[in-house]
């Protein structure tokens, strides 16, 4: 039971890379909308 508690906290392996993935979308949309603003 404890065993799997402690196994269901860490991620999955493709977690970090879906979040950094998200991250990097994010990040370019905010510099586009703020260069578009800009102009």
């Amino acid at each position: 039971m404890t065993g799997r508690k402690s196994r269901r906290t860490s991620p999955p392996r493709w977690f970090m890379p879906a979040v950094l993935t998200g991250l990097a979308a994010a990040g370019a949309l905010l510099s586009a909308a703020m260069l578009a603003i800009a102009e």
